[in-house]
């Protein structure tokens, strides 16, 4: 029996699992995000340092076979952490890669294609013949369209400019004060404190909105998803032909509504696919393949089943 950890990191949650060649999850091990823009690199190396020493004491002798690390902001951050993570992981087979791809793999597998995320970030991946090409996802103080982050920050923004008379009327506000369960204006510094994840949590009353008539809701709802559909028009001088981009993270996954208006809106040229698995499955399917394995032929149906019930019975 093969051991193999498969990590996903992203902005609102840190997730790894130790499994098998055969689909058997051993342990799921759910912390806080961690991404370099918000924390910065000391603190997500850190970070991943403990999540991966923690998860491998459950594997006999304590090293696993391989180790596939999707973690968001590599891209960026990788020549600060990197040298450091090589060396506190010195004899371990690990791949360490942004987050996108796991994305492209949890659904397509092996294939070339894209990935379209909106989660508390935004961007796109896409793989063609072994190279990542990325678009987009320069970091929330620059460039996020389309994300949680941003979808939350404008509802923010309409709700006050409703307060203060200088926008439209939207039961965006209403929406914001019983999720926060008092008036905005008086939680300015839980905002402020609460940072990115925070603000991205009211994402969800955009699309409270929409489903309740309100037309600011629906304006910003519509206004996010033509910015993500633009990333797949900036994909096509990479395919010859017609090509896959999945659509995932939290927004994607948790609003169909949305993954709907960017399909709508996206390239003729791009078959839009959205997400039905986590990227974790990708992650551990690349961790199996990274040591040149092959996972059983039921390895995506019984990690599946594994996994629901272990997320159920987590409640995260």
């Amino acid at each position: 029996m093969s051991f193999y950890i498969g990590l996903d990191g992203g902005g609102t949650k840190t997730e790894a699992v130790v499994f098998d060649e055969t689909g058997h999850i051993f342990l799921r091990d759910v912390t806080r995000g961690c991404v370099a823009m918000d924390v910065g690199p000391e603190r997500t190396v850190a970070h991943l340092t403990d999540v991966l020493h923690r998860t491998s004491e459950s594997i006999p002798g304590g090293i696993p076979r391989s180790v596939y690390v999707a973690q968001s902001s590599m891209r960026y951050y990788g020549a600060l952490m990197l040298p450091e993570l090589n060396r506190v992981f010195a004899g371990w087979n690990i791949r360490w890669e942004d987050g996108g791809l796991a994305i492209i793999t949890s659904m397509i597998g092996r294939k070339d294609g894209c990935c379209a995320v909106a989660g508390t970030g935004s961007c796109l991946f896409a793989r063609v013949g072994g190279r990542i090409h990325h678009i987009g996802g320069y970091g929330y103080l620059v460039d996020t369209v389309g994300s949680g982050y941003i979808l939350g920050q404008d509802a923010l923004r309409a709700a006050f400019a409703a307060l203060d008379g200088r926008g439209e009327k939207t039961v965006l506000y209403d929406l914001i004060r019983m999720q926060m369960g008092k008036a905005p204006e008086e939680n300015i510094p839980a905002i402020y404190s609460g940072g990115r994840a925070y603000i991205a949590s009211f994402a969800r009353t955009v699309f409270e909105g929409v489903r309740a008539g309100d037309a600011v809701s629906k304006s910003i709802m519509l206004r996010g998803a033509e910015a993500i559909a633009r990333y797949t028009y900036a994909a096509e001088p990479y395919f010859d032909s017609d090509f896959d981009v999945v659509m995932s993270g939290g927004i994607m996954l948790n609003y169909p509504e949305y993954a709907q208006a960017v399909t709508e809106r996206a390239s003729k040229r791009a078959h839009m696919i959205r997400a039905n698995v986590p990227p974790i499955l990708g992650s551990a399917l690349d961790a199996v393949w990274n040591a040149k394995d092959e996972p059983a032929p039921d390895f995506r149906e019984r990690f599946m089943d594994e996994y629901l019930i272990l997320k159920a019975s987590q409640g995260k």
